[in-house]
């Protein structure tokens, strides 16, 4: 089961809690919270999509509320960066250490 580590299985799966705190222009800030995962970021990605439909071109991202993170979450923020979109981020602990983990395995 994906979420956080030593997660007993009769547990309910990983919440993410996504709320929109404003637009600038084509600038939209969303806030997160709770765990990222491959199957919880669903509604990230979906509210995503639309933002590019509805022209925004930029995202602000304050995950400092996240307390876990996985490859799901980075796959999300992957899809909105390769349409050359800027992302400018906030990290949690939880997403700082992904990150560098993730730039470790890079080296």
């Amino acid at each position: 089961m994906a979420g956080t580590p030593g997660r007993e299985a009769d547990q309910a799966p990983p919440v993410i809690e996504l709320r929109v705190t404003g637009a600038e222009g084509v600038t939209l800030h969303l806030a997160l919270a709770g765990e990222a995962d491959h199957f919880s970021t669903a509604p990230l990605r979906a509210i995503l999509a639309r933002a590019v439909e509805d022209g925004y071109q930029a995202l602000v991202l304050d995950t400092t509320a996240l307390t876990f993170a996985d490859s799901g979450f980075l796959s999300a923020l992957t899809a909105w960066q390769r349409s050359g979109r800027p992302l400018h981020h906030h990290p949690s602990p939880a997403v700082t250490r992904l990150l560098h983990h993730l730039r470790a395995a890079d080296r």
